[in-house]
């Protein structure tokens, strides 16, 4: 009689013991995603700076060339501990394109170092933001926003979500939700939705910013052109990694992304889904920045649609 009472409290301890990881895995998934769309945005908090002309010279940043047309800047600060990466592509260089990666049908989740590899990239970024969260890769998503590849409509634009369009001239342009609702794609054109505004003409759009995540720090993805449409800015805050980097608000990305040269943003997916992954010189796939997805260093979380940089040979 005692071994089965001892045998049924060990089942039992066993299964409670399942059940609070599994709610301990699930906890951490969504936490690690700060920008999944929301049903009834909260109030944010208004940012502490108030809203300013940016001005932004180049020299405050080195830009490394990591490929032809592409350079990459990279800025460190200690307290807080923040990590920030950021890849500069010239537009003007007939090697360089940009396209929307995304498949047909219903999205298919991808790593952003598989889309890179498997499209034969030199460099690619997560771009909208998607649901639900997978852990691996090949399960299906519905897009929230803007997604066109090569003409193709894959997802509507939204009526509330910016995007980033690239047109067949190899013009890059930032589009509020109203522009983008109006945005008719030519056959070879590209585009992708993200959040809010981020800078319009320099100037921080803080009236955009009106979700709770919005002034929380985590990491983000911003993209941007600068004024005359020259260079498109890919760049990535690294956060949830005490000591390393604790990300930003969305305030913050936009100082951050105006620094480097933008004039033109928008926030794209954050939270575990924040991903630069570039093809270095000797054709491997690396991680530009600490990924972080189930509070877990270095994993990638598999995303709907991705920004992707291809170059032809000179």
């Amino acid at each position: 009689m005692d071994v089965n009472v001892i045998g049924i409290t060990r089942k039992a301890s066993r299964k409670s013991l399942f059940l609070l990881s599994l709610c301990y895995v699930t906890f951490f998934l969504y936490a690690s995603c700060t920008t999944v769309p929301v049903s009834s945005p909260q109030p944010s908090v208004e940012p502490s700076v108030e809203t300013e002309y940016l001005s932004s010279p180049l020299d405050k940043h080195i830009w490394i060339p990591v490929a032809t047309g592409l350079s990459l800047a990279q800025s460190f600060i200690e307290d807080p501990p923040l990590a920030v990466y950021c890849l500069r592509v010239d537009l003007e260089n007939p090697h360089v394109s940009v396209e929307v990666i995304s498949t047909e049908g219903i999205p298919t989740l991808r790593r952003t170092s598989t889309i890179v590899r498997k499209y034969a990239l030199v460099a690619a970024v997560n771009a909208s933001p998607f649901s639900p969260v997978q852990l691996f890769e090949g399960k299906h998503a519905y897009i929230a926003g803007l997604s066109v590849t090569n003409g193709r409509e894959i997802s509507p634009p939204s009526k509330k979500y910016a995007a980033i369009v690239f047109e067949s001239n190899n013009h890059a342009r930032v589009l509020s939700a109203s522009q983008a609702a109006l945005w008719k794609p030519g056959p070879l054109d590209h585009g992708c939705g993200g959040f809010s505004l981020l800078l319009q003409n320099s100037v921080v759009t803080s009236a955009e910013f009106e979700n709770v995540f919005d002034s929380v720090k985590a990491p983000r993805t911003a993209a941007g052109t600068n004024e005359n449409g020259r260079y498109l800015y890919l760049m990535v805050i690294d956060g949830k990694k005490r000591g390393y980097s604790v990300g930003a608000t969305f305030y913050e990305t936009a100082q951050w992304i105006a620094s480097f040269g933008a004039t033109d943003a928008l926030m794209l997916d954050g939270g575990g889904s924040s991903t630069l992954a570039l093809r270095n010189e000797n054709g491997k796939v690396k991680l530009i920045n600490t990924p972080v997805q189930g509070a877990i260093p270095w994993i990638e979380r598999p995303v709907a649609n991705h920004i992707g940089i291809r170059l032809t040979e000179p």
